[in-house]
């Protein structure tokens, strides 16, 4: 077995990370996006595209605002 196998099953005593909050929020944006697609090519649904748009920076906004732990050391901050 492979160091490099991504489908490998994780040996005993490795525990599997977490998935990050940017990985969450981008599969949730991508979620939201292609339902909204499939919904309107199938005519099931009228979508209002520009209301999606703010859906996504809404959620965007949320996940960065869970995210910030208020350390002051991000990447806005001047450097020490």
């Amino acid at each position: 077995m492979s160091d490099d196998d991504p489908f490998a099953a994780p040996r005993t005593g490795q525990e599997r990370s977490r998935p990050s909050p940017t990985q969450i929020t981008l599969g949730a944006v991508l979620i939201l996006i292609g339902g909204a697609w499939l919904l309107a090519v199938l005519d099931v649904a009228e979508v209002p595209w520009r209301g999606l748009l703010a859906a996504v920076l809404i959620v965007v906004g949320l996940a960065v605002a869970a995210t910030s732990t208020g350390s002051g050391r991000g990447a806005w901050s001047p450097s020490a």
